[in-house]
């Protein structure tokens, strides 16, 4: 039996930036995750990706996403290259989306740290 393969990809983030690019649309994403400095103290650090998204995803995403929604992104990678203007061969990394999921638009989290929370001292953690 051969044994299988795969190049995947799974981010969880917040749209920072949607560009429609000829028939598909490239979306920055941006995941935070946590690291210790070099006096060991954990910090955020944004960790940001490009993906491209194709026909009907692409177009959902044009017309509906918005910037700071949060959204769960599934694809495959490959690598690729293009000539730039000096002739010279640039390499990109492709994360090509199969899987957009919406989870939370920007708004609805805004609203949710602006409103007021139940008293939860009574509650034991």
């Amino acid at each position: 039996m051969m044994a299988t393969t795969e190049a995947r990809f799974d981010i969880t983030g917040r749209i920072s930036k949607i560009l429609q690019v000829g028939k598909v649309v490239k979306v920055n994403l941006g995941a935070d995750t946590f690291r210790r400095n070099t006096n060991g103290e954990r910090t955020k650090v944004t960790l940001w990706n490009t993906i491209t998204v194709f026909g009907k995803t692409a177009e959902y995403v044009t017309q509906y996403r918005k910037k700071g929604d949060l959204v769960r992104v599934r694809g495959e990678l490959s690598d690729s290259s293009y000539q730039n203007d000096k002739g010279e061969t640039v390499w990109t990394t492709d994360r090509n989306v199969d899987c957009f999921d919406f989870l939370r638009a920007a708004k609805d989290e805004q609203e949710e740290q602006a409103a007021p929370h139940e008293d939860t001292d009574a509650i034991a953690f």
